[in-house]
């Protein structure tokens, strides 16, 4: 992966990583799946389906206390 995509391809997870709940984060992984990026670089979508249950078995914390 170029540095140029990386950079790209960590934008368009940010998404992801920063949604508020489990259904909004699906969505924003399923949308850059299905986007040109999401096609080039299947291996990053697969990684995030691969943990995905792993990832949201963690409790959420709070947006409030999360902000201290």
């Amino acid at each position: 992966m170029t540095y140029k995509d990386r950079k790209q391809v960590s934008a368009a997870l940010k998404d992801v990583y920063t949604a508020t709940d489990e259904a909004e984060a699906k969505k924003a992984l399923d949308d850059f799946a299905a986007s040109d990026l999401g096609h080039k670089y299947p291996q990053s979508v697969k990684v995030w389906d691969n943990a995905w249950d792993m990832i949201y078995s963690i409790p959420a914390v709070p947006t409030s206390s999360a902000e201290g």
